[in-house]
């Protein structure tokens, strides 16, 4: 199966930018031979928890760094904020990624418990320290109207 499932070209502010589909372990020389072969402003790489495999991304940064490409391509992902550390921030970052979402849903500790993605506040708060301190900029998701949500807790 090949690793780009489908792309768009999408124009924005007179700039190229490009959203690529990944798999689970997509083959990393595809995705760099991709680089290679279509230079844009700005890539996103959707995955749904890009990090999930840490040798992966890693083994991806690298070839990324390497690629033989003009300039280090600039892309964006998302993420949960339980699968990133300060090794992965300082690879992703040195390899072009310019932005990371990350699937917060809801800071209520009981919201949380109900969906089953219990993040203490202080996590978060790490985390987007530490891709700030990467030159990442991040970027939060959340949820209105999970089960047991009050208008309080979205306040």
């Amino acid at each position: 199966m090949a690793c780009i499932d489908r792309w768009y070209l999408l124009w924005c502010d007179n700039h190229r930018r490009i959203f690529l589909r990944l798999y689970f372990g997509s083959n990393v020389p595809e995705i760099v031979k991709f680089f290679e072969t279509n230079i844009y402003d700005r890539y996103f790489l959707d995955a749904t928890t890009f990090t999930i495999d840490k040798k992966w991304v890693l083994n991806l940064c690298d070839a990324i760094r390497t690629a033989n490409v003009p300039n280090i391509p600039k892309w964006r992902t998302v993420t949960r904020v339980d699968c990133l550390d300060e090794e992965l921030c300082t690879a992703m970052s040195s390899a072009g990624c310019y932005q990371i979402g990350l699937g917060i849903e809801s800071l209520s500790p009981n919201v949380q418990k109900n969906v089953h993605k219990v993040i203490q506040e202080q996590k978060i708060i790490q985390v987007f320290d530490m891709l700030k301190r990467n030159n990442i900029q991040p970027r939060g998701f959340f949820i209105l109207g999970l089960p047991g949500q009050a208008k309080e807790d979205v306040d």
